[in-house]
């Protein structure tokens, strides 16, 4: 629990720091979770062919998100400039159709992991930070986007998406379980998860806000592919999440964040994820919409 504290106290320090010319593709290693990134800052490393790992202990070998292949992953911005719809995507493979990636930095701190990646998308300029404390099984990606046009934006929607694998290899079972959990009964799904079918680990998307949503989709990279609850079904499908902005106004920025959380079972990755909301690791959120963050 103290790890998550830690992070709260860092995150939004680590959203407003100092941008630095782009490097080469990098790993940053915790004691549960492992990210290799490309330079266009998805998972999914050329050379050590590695992306989004994790484990449950430290005795357990790593277990790769992206299975046997390459991950699919897609981080998408699509919005209206005026007249003009802009679309923008990085996607598992080189594709890539930000207008520029503009920085790759390692931010970690003593036994605080943090990646920053900036994209310039059109008049936005949109910074992620995927941050994680060494004895966490959950991670929270922040989001930190700013007009800098001189007309308001509308119509803003951001998709992060992520097809897991994680049992192919050794099996050859690239489908998962995949289901969407309303907790609190108030009809809003704030938990989807992916379980392998032979391992049952589980990995999955958490809110931080209601009104954003998570879920399971197509292996689409268009922002508005449909995110649904699965219900359980046996299927090879992405997990999604999905922030909207009616309106962004000119020289206005908005920061959003949703969890990332893995676990031996189903049960202990949602617990990894509560833990997370409960310990103010998304303090940005607001989930249960009482006006005060991190809860």
């Amino acid at each position: 629990m103290r790890g998550l504290v830690v992070i709260a106290a860092t995150s939004l320090s680590i959203m407003v720091a100092l941008s630095s010319a782009a490097q080469a593709e990098q790993t940053i290693t915790g004691d549960f979770i492992d990210v290799s990134y490309r330079d266009s800052g998805t998972w999914g490393h050329r050379t050590l062919a590695q992306g989004f790992r994790f484990r449950d202990s430290t005795a357990d070998p790593w277990v790769d998100l992206r299975g046997d292949s390459a991950t699919w992953q897609q981080f998408t911005v699509e919005f209206n400039d005026g007249a003009n719809r802009i679309y923008r995507a990085n996607t598992w493979s080189t594709s890539n159709t930000f207008t520029s990636v503009d920085a790759e930095l390692d931010l970690s701190s003593g036994t605080v992991n943090a990646a920053r990646y900036e994209y310039t998308a059109g008049v936005l300029d949109v910074a992620r930070v995927e941050i994680w404390e060494d004895s966490s099984r959950s991670l929270v990606v922040y989001f930190r986007v700013t007009n800098t046009g001189t007309v308001d934006v509308t119509n803003f929607r951001l998709v992060h998406a992520v097809n897991p694998r994680h049992d192919s290899p050794p099996s050859d079972y690239i489908n998962t379980f995949n289901d969407s959990l309303d907790a609190n009964g108030d009809g809003i799904a704030e938990w989807a998860q992916s379980v392998g079918p032979i391992s049952r680990l589980a990995v999955g998307y958490g809110l931080c806000e209601l009104d954003d949503e998570v879920g399971h989709g197509p292996l689409w990279y268009l922002a508005d592919a449909p995110i649904v609850d699965d219900g359980g079904r046996y299927e090879d499908r992405s997990l999604r999440f999905r922030h909207r902005e009616t309106t962004i106004l000119r020289g206005e920025s908005v920061t959003f964040a949703f969890v990332i959380a893995t676990g031996a079972t189903a049960a202990a990755a949602r617990a990894n994820y509560d833990a997370a909301i409960t310990a103010a690791a998304c303090d940005v959120c607001d989930r249960d919409r009482d006006g005060f963050a991190g809860a």
